[in-house]
C-alpha cells in the first residue's frame, strides 16, 4: 500500500490493512469450511477473488480510511475484519472472521471493539451496522 495506517492493538491481537502478500493464507481462511459456510455461502471462492478484494481493500484505504484489516496474533493471520458494503441498496457493515482454533478465546470481541473504536474515533462515523446469518449463533452472540 502506498499510504501507511496505524495498527489497531490489542493485548493479543495486531491489527493492519490487509495487503496482497496475504492472499494465500486469506483464501486458506476464507476456504475453511466452518468460516466458508456464513461468510461465503458455504462457496469455495478462487484465489483471483481474494486478490481482488484486496486490492478493492486498498482502494478503499486510500480513499475512506477502512478497508479490511488482518487479524494477526502470534501465529500469524488468524482471521480477517473492517468494514465492507453489502446489501441492495448497499450499506456500509462491520465485518469479521476468525479461524475456528482461535473462536471461543474472546478475540473477536477484542477485534470487533478495535474496529468500532477505530470507526467511531478515527472515523467519525456515527453508527456502526452489521448483520450475519440467523443460524450463525457465534455471530449473533458477537453481535
Amino acid at each position: 500500500m502506498t499510504e501507511s495506517f496505524r495498527l489497531l492493538v490489542s493485548s493479543r491481537l495486531r491489527l493492519r490493512p490487509l495487503e496482497l502478500q496475504d492472499v494465500p493464507a486469506l483464501h486458506s481462511h476464507w476456504t475453511d469450511p466452518a468460516v466458508r459456510r456464513f461468510l461465503w455461502d458455504d462457496e469455495v471462492i478462487p484465489e483471483t477473488q481474494v486478490s481482488d478484494i484486496i486490492e478493492e481493500s486498498e482502494r478503499l484505504f486510500r480513499q475512506h480510511g477502512y478497508g479490511l484489516w488482518a487479524l494477526c496474533n502470534t501465529d500469524g493471520l488468524i482471521g480477517c475484519g473492517g468494514y465492507w458494503t453489502f446489501h441492495d441498496p448497499p450499506q456500509l457493515e462491520l465485518i469479521l472472521s476468525l479461524s475456528p482454533a482461535y473462536w471461543h478465546q474472546g478475540l473477536a470481541s477484542e477485534a470487533a471493539t478495535l474496529l468500532i473504536d477505530y470507526a467511531f474515533g478515527e472515523l467519525g462515523f456515527p453508527e456502526v451496522r452489521a448483520s450475519t446469518d440467523a443460524p450463525n449463533t457465534h455471530s449473533l452472540r458477537l453481535l
